[in-house]
C-alpha cells in the first residue's frame, strides 16, 4: 500500500484533480473503444474484445488503487487454494455477490483486481447504468448484461447474455451484484 499524507486526502484540490482525471480518462477510453468499435469488431470481434479489455482496464484499475491507497482499505480475499495462484485468471467464474449499499460493486472491482481478472469481468446491471458517461459507454462495449427487473424480458435477454460470454476465449468473472439486500428484495 502506497502511504499518501492524511493533508493531501483532505484537501478538495486533490480530490478535485483526480476525479478530473478520472473522468479525462475515462472519455479518452470511449473515443478509443469508439474507434475499435467501428474499425476493427466488424472483422474481428476477437481482436476488439482484447484490445478493448485493455482500454477498461486503464480506467477501472483507478478504482482498487483509490479504494487501497486514498480510502486506507485493507481488502483481504480468501478461498480454496487448490490449485494455487496457476488456477486463478485461467477459468471462466460466476460470482454472485450481494450488496448493502451503492458503492459495494467496488469491492467486486477489488475482487477482480485481486486475482488479475479486472478487464475481463462482466456484471448484472440495471438498464439505465449503461447511459451514465465514461463507466456506463465501457460497460456497454464490454459486454454487460443490463436488466430491467423484468423477467419476461430478461430471461431472454440472460440466455443471449451467456451465449455472448460463452464464445469468449479468455477467462472472465461475472460478479453479480445487481441486488440490494432489503427487505423488499428478500
Amino acid at each position: 500500500m502506497l502511504f499518501l499524507p492524511q493533508w493531501l486526502k483532505r484537501s478538495w484540490f486533490a480530490s478535485l484533480t483526480l476525479a478530473t482525471a478520472f473522468l479525462l480518462i475515462g472519455l479518452i477510453v470511449n473515443v478509443l473503444e469508439l474507434v475499435a468499435f467501428v474499425l476493427v469488431r466488424p472483422f474481428s470481434v476477437d481482436l476488439f474484445r482484447r484490445l478493448n479489455d485493455y482500454l477498461v482496464y486503464l480506467h477501472w484499475s483507478v478504482i482498487p488503487w483509490l479504494l487501497e491507497n486514498w480510502c486506507d482499505l485493507e481488502f483481504r480475499a480468501y478461498g480454496d487454494t487448490d490449485g494455487g495462484p496457476a488456477f486463478y485468471g485461467n477459468k471462466k467464474v460466476l460470482a454472485v455477490l450481494n450488496h448493502k449499499g451503492d458503492c459495494d460493486w467496488m469491492l467486486g472491482f477489488c475482487l477482480c483486481d485481486r486475482f488479475a481478472i479486472l478487464k475481463h469481468s462482466k456484471c448484472l446491471l440495471k438498464s439505465f447504468t449503461k447511459f451514465v458517461p465514461t463507466v456506463g459507454f465501457q460497460f456497454y462495449f464490454s459486454d454487460f448484461a443490463f436488466l430491467r427487473r423484468n423477467w419476461t424480458q430478461d430471461s431472454a435477454h440472460l440466455r443471449k447474455m451467456a451465449k455472448t460470454w460463452s464464445s469468449y476465449k479468455s477467462p472472465f468473472c461475472v460478479p453479480n451484484h445487481t441486488t440490494t439486500h432489503n427487505t423488499q428484495s428478500i
